[in-house]
């Protein structure tokens, strides 16, 4: 995760138990937080817990109600978005957890090999304009994504080059 330092990102760790997980806050316009987050669902049970599913849900549901954005390689490429139907008990079930901690899901298009594997989650359904699915990094079979978020974030004045008025030359002026 890159997060600008102009934004004064704060690091968080959530309860949830999610290996592949890493959060950070910035404050935004009207007093809130917009929780930023990356995480990574291995589909090999072998790589990660066997109750990784379990412990996605538990995420999503800890972060449940509370300003955000959650991207990350879900590699569940057995759900057919558009209608939210998931082939497999365990993509429904993510499906499921998606709609109950009330989350939109704005990626339309193939990411890897024609499917949807790497998400794009918000809170607010107009937090994000458009996504475009670019080439691919290197040689990851995934593509790349780049989208715009409609936030106001608040800036730090310390960040930012102002002028320095105790060092000022008078007389020259």
């Amino acid at each position: 995760m890159l997060v600008n330092s102009c934004l004064n990102p704060v690091e968080m760790k959530l309860n949830s138990c999610l290996v592949d997980q890493i959060w950070c806050k910035i404050r935004i316009r009207n007093s809130s937080e917009l929780h930023i987050g990356v995480c990574y669902r291995s589909p090999n049970i072998e790589f990660s817990k066997k109750d990784n599913d379990a412990l996605l849900c538990e995420m999503l549901t800890e972060v449940r109600g509370k300003p955000l954005l959650l991207m990350g390689d879900f590699s569940h490429p057995d759900i057919d978005w558009s209608s939210s139907h998931g082939r497999s008990p365990s993509a429904q079930n993510f499906v499921n957890c998606v709609g109950d901690a009330f989350l939109t899901q704005h990626v339309t298009e193939g990411t890897c090999n024609g499917a949807i594997l790497d998400l794009v989650l918000t809170s607010e359904p107009d937090m994000i304009d458009s996504i475009s699915v670019l080439s691919q990094l290197g040689s990851s079979d995934h593509n790349m994504l780049e989208w715009e978020v409609l936030l106001s974030p608040i800036v730090s004045v310390f960040n930012r080059p102002c002028l320095d008025y105790a060092h000022a030359n008078y007389e020259a002026i």
